[in-house]
């Protein structure tokens, strides 16, 4: 892709190893994969990582330098100085050329091996989808006489970064995936408590309007016209969303310290959050206050002022539309309430299941060995 197209700017393979690796004399310690990895010199240049010692320019360039991590380094090495201390893996003697702040052989024309993990840089302002256009070409080029003979097809796909910790399923992943589908659930279940708490408000504002009924009718009498106390209802209902949304924001900003504690992830605070953030939280603000105000600003502005003072029976306008439109409200309320409780309930019952199904064999005092092929296998067995 470097030789083939302008706008690739600089590409980085990962292939993650594991196996067994000496620090010292007698220090051996077993490294699952995932932990240890050949890349090519370039991965300085796609990716930025913090360095504690040494530096991008000069970490990796001996063939057989290795950089490490912070806790890596204090697992293998305690106090002592890292750089140019050695680590022994597969017959071959390491150097430490750089440390790393924790973060969580060549094979350059073997088209066949599936197990890398391979990055790329695009230059400035070129087009993604131009490039994926390209794709099949690519893979035409260099490999379409191999897929005739051998009847196979080979498709190169190109995927954003911030794309596959939520949305990539492919084999061999980095580990530390997560799933969509998940925050799709939760984002449901946020929504159906939403819609609960709007029509719970405009039912408690409807039945309050008996309490403002008399404020209304000596309103219309002194000449408010119908639309005046619509807006002034719906002013209401903005200020009192806004009210909300301001205690909910600063409850947030008060558990932000603490929060992540509980979950085990650094949540961003509210000055690290995107303009899709705040327009959706816009977007929720002005349809809450719009579907919690209109309906009780429509029913109260409705009373007729002679009835009302009068201390009759208030009389509605178009009261079997008022009240079928109740009915929805309510119907609606149970309905998602319902839904909620379901998926509560399905999930708790589905992980009871999982904890306790019968898997066939006998669990308690069994233990799982891996097989390590490596000649120096037998030190762990010590």
């Amino acid at each position: 892709m470097l030789n083939d197209f302008p706008e690739v700017e600089a590409a980085v393979r990962w292939r993650g190893q594991g196996g067994v690796i000496q620090v010292g004399a007698d220090e051996v310690n077993y490294t699952e994969p995932g932990r240890l990895f050949f890349v090519d010199r370039s991965v300085f240049d796609v990716f930025s990582f913090p360095f504690v010692k040494g530096n991008a320019a000069t970490a990796l360039k001996g063939l057989n330098d290795i950089v490490i991590t912070e806790s890596t380094a204090k697992k293998y090495f305690g106090n002592a100085e890292p750089i140019g201390q050695t680590i022994h893996y597969r017959d071959e003697d390491y150097t430490v050329s750089a440390v790393l702040k924790d973060n969580g052989g060549r094979i350059r024309d073997n088209w066949g091996w599936s197990d890398y993990y391979t990055y790329i840089l695009l230059k400035p302002g070129a087009d993604v989808n131009k490039l994926q256009a390209k794709m099949p070409a690519f893979a035409e080029r260099y490999k379409g006489e191999d897929m005739k003979e051998t009847n196979y097809t080979m498709q190169f796909d190109l995927q954003p970064l911030k794309d596959i910790h939520l949305k990539s399923y492919y084999d061999y992943e980095f580990p530390g995936n997560g799933n969509f589908k998940y925050l799709g659930f939760l984002a449901i279940a946020g929504v159906l408590i939403l819609i609960i708490a709007w029509i719970n408000y405009i039912n408690l504002s409807t039945a309050r309007a008996l309490d403002r009924s008399k404020e209304v009718g000596i309103r219309k009498v002194v000449g408010a016209f119908r639309h005046q106390l619509i807006r002034q209802f719906l002013a209401e209902s903005f200020f009192s969303q806004y009210y909300i949304y301001h205690i909910g924001c600063n409850n947030f900003q008060i558990s932000l310290p603490y929060f992540p504690e509980l979950v085990g992830k650094e949540i961003p605070g509210f000055s690290f959050m995107n303009w899709q953030f705040w327009s959706a939280l816009a977007g929720m603000f002005i349809i809450g206050s719009l579907l919690a105000g209109f309906y009780p600003a429509f029913v109260m502005s409705a009373f007729r002022p002679i009835q009302v003072l009068k201390g009759g029976t208030i009389i509605e306008t178009g009261r079997s539309g008022n009240n079928l439109l109740r009915k929805v409200l309510v119907v609606g309320q149970f309905a998602a309430a319902i839904m909620l409780i379901a998926g509560v309930v399905g999930l708790y019952r589905q992980m009871q299941y999982i904890r306790h199904i019968d898997l066939g064999v006998n669990i308690d005092q069994t233990l799982v060995v891996q097989e390590v092929i490596f000649r120096d296998s037998a030190a762990l067995l010590k």
